[in-house]
């Protein structure tokens, strides 16, 4: 979400209190954002802006990316070759584990099963 800002003058009269209500529907992009509410009153011209903020925590769904690692051209991987791969994970709230699979070939019958593989973590 790019900043954007809303603005608008109440002509209210009644009492001195204003409720306001912002409503929209937050992607995963908003995770981490700052709502902030503004407010000021024209006829005090020397008194501040005054605001509020929460900071917004969007729960979602992983969102993966699985590539070839930089150095490996997939279209040649030999035997006993180094094959790795790279999958950047996005989520809120974090994942706590990662389970790389691959499908094997059990028999004649192309019956398959997924092994566990053996995860090298890469520090940045």
């Amino acid at each position: 979400m790019s900043d954007f800002f809303l603005t608008w003058a109440l002509r209210a009269t009644a009492g001195d209190r204003t409720d306001s209500v912002l409503l929209f529907n937050p992607t995963r992009l908003d995770d981490g954002k700052t709502i902030k509410c503004q407010a000021r009153n024209p006829n005090l011209p020397n008194v501040a802006v005054l605001e509020d903020s929460q900071l917004l925590r969007v729960l979602y769904p992983p969102v993966l990316d699985l590539r070839f690692g930089n150095k490996l051209d997939p279209e040649n991987i030999k035997v006993g070759d180094d094959a790795y791969f790279e999958c950047d994970v996005q989520a809120s709230p974090p994942l706590r584990s990662l389970v790389w699979k691959r499908e094997v070939v059990v028999d004649k019958n192309s019956r398959t099963t997924l092994e566990d593989l053996m995860i090298a973590p890469l520090l940045e």
